[in-house]
């Protein structure tokens, strides 16, 4: 019965997903289309450290998920959620506001205008977050996939119109106005889920002085997991960084564009960690050990089959994005990269949330953070170009990779070396491949042969045993 709800549940947010990543390609391609160079880069500015305002929440959207997490809706005690819902939003509004002001003090310009959507989106964002982990938390998959689909077209219909009014002359576009778009959308999502679950929002609640030490202790067991995600995030984003700081705003936009291609296919396969924690939340340590087997193999056969997507991307840019051609080196080193960050972010940290590893994470990516800051300085230093610095920063993922593996080995006993190895022959495949295969449909199939060949050699008894289960319509990761 469970294996049947999960699979329900991982096909309604993989279906929304779907939905996302279509819209996401139309919209990743026509706005540098519609933007100049520079603007895009400054819209990718935003982006950059809109990943950032997650930590304002400062732990407790995250403390909420591990408080509630595998109950059902109707357990929750709904006048101490609304005390929760109510104090939380007025904290993100005075956050939102000491922001602005910091923005007004130390910027000016354009950057004071991004600071300026940063503060306000950081407020909708947050508050939709703190919604959509009840949602994940209590399973109710539902909304989360609803608000998903909901945003996906209503960003293709706002991005359309703009496209229309480009391409007819009828006005120029700015990184601006689609950044005020963009904030009116999350507002209106956040306006959504305060509808959806105005029974945790509106109504008798407990009086927030009593509620004293349980916020406090939402805040003390989220942070930890919160500053692992940030400080993960900190290390996928470092190289990206290196690049905003030392290079132009235009080098930036045809960096971060390579960036923005490898996150559509990411879109995906992260549908497996949504799903995964709340399912596998105070369930046996033997059920755990034998989800992480099933779904570390999964992911990195996954995430290599999505490096065919490099092959239509290059024509596809080199005919609908010239001025973008740039982007093609680096997207297939951080597409490489990506094997590695897949696996780590989607199924390592979320084993590691539900075995309460989140401070072991969170050490074990400082030590990473550091080792970032070294190699890709280095790089800089060596040959000054994001090119060195994009492999620099594959070294590091690929180091990431091996501590975060080891660290888990300790508690479930369940080794990484295999994955490993067939990542690096995987990654040392497609590059040998694109330095001797000019032709873009060649190199396609020459690829596909080798991820067949190798996942059959490294994988098979585990393909097999998957194929088997879904002839039989029964996805389980029991």
């Amino acid at each position: 019965m469970e294996s049947k709800r999960f699979g329900k549940n991982l096909i309604m947010v993989a279906f929304s997903r779907m939905v996302s990543l279509t819209a996401s390609v139309l919209t990743g391609f026509l706005l540098p289309k519609i933007l100049s160079v520079s603007d895009y880069g400054f819209y990718k500015v935003f982006t950059l450290y809109a990943v950032y305002t997650a930590l304002l929440h400062f732990g407790f959207v995250d403390g909420i998920l591990l408080k509630i997490a595998g109950k059902d809706y109707k357990e929750l005690e709904l006048p101490k959620m609304r005390t929760y819902t109510g104090f939380f939003m007025m904290f993100e509004m005075l956050v939102s506001l000491v922001m602005i002001g910091l923005g007004a003090w130390f910027s000016s310009g354009e950057y004071f205008f991004v600071v300026c959507m940063l503060a306000m989106n950081m407020i909708f964002v947050n508050i939709t977050t703190y919604y959509q982990f009840i949602s994940q938390a209590i399973q109710r998959f539902s909304e989360y996939s609803a608000k998903s689909l909901i945003v996906s077209v209503v960003k293709v219909i706002f991005v359309a119109v703009l496209s229309i009014l480009y391409f007819a002359d009828i006005m120029d576009i700015s990184y601006r106005v689609y950044l005020i778009g963009l904030n009116v959308l999350d507002f209106g999502v956040m306006m959504w889920y305060i509808s959806i679950y105005r029974e945790i929002t509106f109504g008798r609640r407990e009086p927030i002085g009593g509620l004293k030490k349980d916020i406090v202790d939402i805040f003390k067991t989220g942070i930890v997991l919160t500053m692992a995600y940030q400080v993960s995030h900190l290390v996928l984003a470092l190289d990206r960084q290196f690049v905003n700081i030392l290079f132009t705003t235009e080098v930036f936009a045809v960096y971060s564009f390579a960036y923005n291609i490898v996150s559509l296919i990411s879109t995906m396969i992260s549908s497996v960690s949504v799903v995964l924690l709340p399912m596998l939340k105070n369930r046996s340590r033997e059920h755990v050990v034998e989800s992480y087997k099933t779904a570390l193999t999964v992911v990195a056969i996954v995430a290599a089959a999505g490096l065919l997507m490099h092959y239509p991307l290059v024509v596809f840019i080199d005919w609908f994005l010239p001025a973008y051609q740039g982007s093609v080196k680096y997207i297939a080193i951080v597409l490489l990269a990506f094997l590695f960050t897949a696996v780590i972010t989607v199924v390592m940290f979320t084993i590691a949330k539900v075995l309460d590893m989140s401070f072991d994470f969170f050490k074990d990516s400082c030590i990473v953070l550091c080792c970032g800051l070294l190699t890709n300085s280095a790089a800089y230093v060596l040959f000054r170009s994001p090119e060195a610095i994009s492999y620099a920063s594959l070294i590091v993922m690929m180091l990431w990779f091996i501590i975060s593996g080891l660290r888990l080995k300790k508690k479930t006993g369940v080794c990484v070396y295999n994955a490993f190895i067939y990542l690096v022959i995987i990654s040392v495949g497609f590059l040998f491949i694109g330095s001797v295969v000019n032709n873009v449909f060649a190199g396609f199939i020459a690829y596909a042969v080798w991820l067949i060949v190798w996942s059959a050699l490294i994988y098979r008894k585990t393909v097999k045993r998957l194929i088997k289960t879904l002839l039989n319509k029964n996805i389980e990761y029991s």
